[in-house]
């Protein structure tokens, strides 16, 4: 049993490691996705000259930095139910353990069992 739960806390552990690293390269993405609309909006001047550009622009970086938010939301919430597997497969395991007790009757014997 012990074997069996260590493995299946070690999947766990390896499922919340990938989505920590998803989170990242997403918020690495957004980054990136800031700075080159900024670049942009550097770029389309003001809406007098270039027309709504830099609306169109700031729109767009509105609409991602919403999909990351919803992405990051998730993706947290799938990091938390991992965690929470895991901190239930540990419980169990603490559980389900059985301990060999040695109980003495006087001049009776003794009888061992599991508690």
């Amino acid at each position: 049993m012990t074997a069996r739960t260590q493995v299946d806390v070690d999947h766990i552990n390896a499922a919340e490691a990938k989505i920590a690293s998803a989170i990242q390269a997403v918020k690495a993405a957004v980054d990136q996705l800031n700075a080159q609309t900024r670049d942009f909006c550097g770029a389309a001047g003001s809406n007098e000259k270039n027309g709504n550009l830099q609306q169109q622009s700031q729109a767009d970086q509105e609409n991602k930095n919403k999909q990351y938010a919803d992405t990051n939301e998730v993706a947290e919430k799938d990091q938390e139910s991992a965690r929470s597997a895991a901190r239930q497969y540990a419980e169990s395991e603490g559980a389900n353990a059985a301990v060999l007790r040695d109980v003495r009757f006087e001049g009776r014997g003794h009888l061992a069992r599991f508690e």
